[in-house]
């Protein structure tokens, strides 16, 4: 009898795993981080939009992005376009003191994962993003 047995790794992509989220005040854009799953197996992404006190005039969103690139070079993180193709949107709404939590399935098909996150004015959110990514499969 075989058994399998997924080797994972925790990758931060916003914030920091087990610490503190990114702090993105008002008005201050997008944070974007990306990652190189060519060699992986896909994993789970986990979002977190915790919106702090204040009036919020815009949310803060999160939009995960892949792009269809073989290429050891990350493409050029932004916004969706040539390179990047959006695969889902959240938003946080612009309720005080409120805290949005999504995860994603990320198959392994995905080459490269890019999140976006932020857009809110007129008040500071706590973003984080985090991606449990399998990186081999072993049988013994």
């Amino acid at each position: 009898m075989t058994a399998t047995t997924l080797v994972k790794n925790p990758r931060q992509l916003i914030g920091t795993i087990n610490g503190a989220p990114y702090n993105n005040a008002a008005g201050a854009g997008y944070q974007r981080a990306s990652v190189d799953l060519r060699s992986a197996q896909g994993g789970l992404l986990t979002l977190k939009i915790a919106n702090q006190t204040g009036t919020f005039t815009a949310q803060a969103v999160a939009n995960v992005m892949i792009a269809h690139s073989n290429s050891a070079s990350t493409p050029t993180l932004g916004a969706a376009g040539n390179d990047w193709k959006t695969i889902a949107s959240f938003g946080g709404g612009v309720t005080a003191s409120t805290t949005t939590e999504w995860s994603i399935d990320v198959p392994p098909g995905v080459m490269w994962l890019q999140v976006e996150m932020g857009g809110n004015t007129g008040a500071a959110s706590y973003l984080e993003a985090h991606l449990s990514e399998i990186t081999n499969a072993s049988t013994t």
